[in-house]
């Protein structure tokens, strides 16, 4: 019997002029391409606490909340490999690092 692997998924979304958007980024591997905070679920954690601490770890924010689970799913990778998924949405929050806004918000302002 195969083991999915768990993994979480975080959307962060805001809304600018009436419309939603979603945070992406540029991955430093050329390869991987444009994608969403995510990541494993370590063995310790739940996959709640795993998307909160990949946001941290992948985004700098500090200022969010964990909307919602939107979904679940299973997923086989090209590899076999299955994936139990988590997927959450975020409402992002303004915030200040140091006195000054942070690059990333610096980004997502100018949407």
């Amino acid at each position: 019997m195969v083991i999915p692997i768990k993994k979480a998924y975080g959307y962060v979304t805001r809304i600018n002029n009436g419309e939603t958007q979603v945070l992406v980024f540029q991955h430093p591997i050329k390869e991987a391409g444009i994608q969403i905070p995510k990541g494993t679920v370590k063995p310790q954690e739940d996959a709640y606490q795993a998307v909160i601490r990949e946001m941290k770890e992948e985004t700098g924010l500090e200022n969010f909340h964990v909307e919602k689970l939107m979904a679940e799913d299973f997923w086989e990778n090209v590899d076999g490999a299955i994936h139990n998924r988590y997927f959450y949405q975020y409402v992002y929050r303004m915030f200040l690092m140091n006195g000054t806004i942070s690059r990333l918000v610096e980004e997502m302002k100018r949407g």
